[in-house]
């Protein structure tokens, strides 16, 4: 299968039928509406079994695009940049939390917010 990465723009929702049918990424608009409610069920059905149904009551279902979401590499990359760098600030903080007392940390993020 070729490469079916996103040339431009840097985030491209994709209908993945379609994608996989034409074998390079086809725009999520580009689809007709049934195909559209048949990826949206699939994906539900998806989330659904991988959850154990611990998602839907929470009303976030309805809030999902049945689209994945293609990116370049520049942009992946950069993601890739931040995901790493977002890490090590969290490791930070938890390192920090009870040593640093001029940060004060449980004042002002406790632990238990009651």
């Amino acid at each position: 299968m070729p490469s079916m990465t996103a040339k431009k723009p840097g985030l491209m929702q994709v209908s993945v039928s379609r994608s996989a049918e034409q074998k390079r990424l086809i725009p999520a608009y580009c689809s007709n509406l049934a195909r559209r409610a048949r990826e949206l069920a699939i994906l539900r059905k998806h989330i659904d079994i991988d959850t154990k149904g611990g998602v839907s009551s929470l009303g976030i279902m309805d809030r999902y695009s049945p689209h994945a979401i293609a990116v370049t590499d520049p942009l992946f990359s950069r993601i890739k940049k931040l995901h790493i760098l977002l890490g090590r600030i969290f490791i930070d903080i938890v390192n920090l939390w009870f040593t640093d007392e001029k940060a004060r940390f449980p004042e002002r993020m406790p632990l238990d917010p009651a």
